[in-house]
């Protein structure tokens, strides 16, 4: 798992980071680097609603940016 995800739920394109801190904690950092995500209600799950044109690229700049949040 990458940076403060512990675990990862949902399937295809909808998924469900469960974090190791608060979502909206992780929400508003990933936010700073230009990056979109909501949260659920369900405190620790950061909410990634992938757009189906999702490329790769995409999928490392959010690995990366997940690295950068220190847990």
């Amino acid at each position: 798992m990458a940076g403060p995800v512990s675990k990862i739920q949902g399937m295809g394109l909808l998924l469900g980071l469960v974090c190791k801190r608060p979502a909206l904690e992780v929400r508003n950092l990933l936010l700073e680097q230009d990056i979109l995500t909501g949260t659920s209600s369900d405190p620790a799950v950061l909410r990634i609603l992938a757009p189906l044109i999702i490329d790769e690229t995409q999928v490392n700049r959010l690995a990366a940016a997940l690295h950068k949040i220190v847990t």
